[in-house]
């Protein structure tokens, strides 16, 4: 999320908390919803143009199934819709070309409740918990570590000190008492657990009561200064790169430029075009280099192969495409000629096409594996 300011953050209403009521969220959904509104363009007002293959790719939700994917999303997208936190306009289907999703603001201020066996009163849901761009980038799109931050940040603002038993968790997670355990014990790099204290109840059987937690925040952290070196070096070293490379593509986009150069940088479509048309030898090279790797990788039953098949396939589809437009062109200027041979005086006119060429911005492939 490298294009986010450092004081932006997203809104989340509580009531996507309220278990068992009409407004609870899961992870899929908590993680769209913060996303979309991280999306949102400059000068649109709560309102995001994008699309689906857009959306997988920066969520990160590619499989081996591009069908399921894209399933996934749309399923994601419609439910919240029926929830009332966002509405989507789209021209012919919402599988087909660009969607515009507009943010639902009313839904900030609706409030519910929620009844449970193990506890006396309801529990209320009301009002929302800002959601940093720091915080969201620790949960790397995770949409249960995502609701773990929100549902502490918004008990740990609370007026009292509030108590977080299992079966809470269980409940705002959505998941068993097994899985939500293991869900808050991935989380313990940015949330701290304060385990209650232990007491006898009145027939002498020890108890503990329920635990408290915290957002662990940033300046608490340990800083590894091994792993400093490390990026350090490496900005370094693809700053020495840049200085070779001659392709102006290349230069001006940091993200081509860490495509193509970066190891941790996943290489998408346009990076790929560039690559494969590129007259500069040091990007085609260091392109070629990365694209062995992926081709000679065992790892997930040879996935980075396939997928540099899945990007040559497209880069040969949009070439014969490109083809296929001028050949047009070529038809429909030889037609206007002929059409202009029968016009007196038409050795006096000096012929010129009105057509005008124009960008297409290729699409995307879904990502692949972080080590390419």
């Amino acid at each position: 999320m490298e294009m986010m300011n450092e004081k932006s953050y997203a809104v989340l209403p509580n009531v996507a908390f309220g278990f068992n009521t009409i407004y609870q969220l899961n992870s899929d959904e908590t993680l769209m919803f913060i996303h979309l509104q991280f999306m949102k363009q400059y000068g649109l007002v709560n309102t995001v143009r994008t699309t689906l293959d857009m959306l997988i790719e920066e969520l990160d939700w590619t499989t081996r199934t591009p069908s399921r994917d894209r399933k996934r999303i749309i399923e994601t997208l419609e439910s919240l819709r029926s929830k009332g936190y966002i509405n989507i306009s789209f021209k012919e289907k919402i599988s087909k070309g660009a969607l515009t999703i507009t943010i639902n603001k009313a839904v900030e201020k609706h409030e519910a409740k929620s009844t449970v066996d193990w506890k006396s009163n309801p529990f209320e849901f009301k009002g929302f918990t800002k959601i940093m761009h720091d915080e969201y980038n620790l949960v790397e799109n995770n949409g249960y570590h995502l609701i773990a931050i929100a549902y502490t940040k918004w008990r740990e603002n609370a007026t009292h000190k509030w108590k977080i038993c299992t079966k809470e968790w269980e409940a705002v997670l959505g998941v068993t008492d097994k899985t939500a355990r293991k869900i808050l014990e991935k989380c313990h790099p940015f949330i701290t657990k304060v385990s209650g204290q232990k007491y006898k109840d009145e027939h002498g059987h020890i108890k503990q009561e329920a635990n408290t937690y915290k957002i662990e925040k940033s300046n608490n952290v340990k800083v590894d200064p091994e792993a400093i070196n490390k990026e350090v070096n490496s900005r370094s070293f693809l700053d020495n790169i840049r200085k070779r490379v001659s392709d102006n593509k290349v230069i001006e986009s940091r993200e081509i430029f860490n495509q193509i150069f970066d190891k941790n940088t996943k290489i998408r479509f346009e990076g790929y075009k560039i690559w494969k048309e590129t007259k500069c030898e040091v990007v085609k090279k260091a392109g070629q280099t990365k694209i062995d790797k992926m081709k000679a990788s065992t790892a997930f039953d040879g996935f980075a192969g396939e997928k540099v098949k899945e990007l040559e396939g497209q880069y040969q589809e949009s070439i014969k495409n490109q083809s296929t437009q001028m050949e047009w062109v070529r038809m429909m200027t030889q037609r206007h000629e002929e059409e202009l041979k029968g016009i007196d005086g038409y050795s006096d006119i000096e012929f010129t096409t009105s057509y005008k060429k124009k960008e297409r911005k290729e699409k995307d492939i879904t990502a692949f594996l972080d080590d390419y």
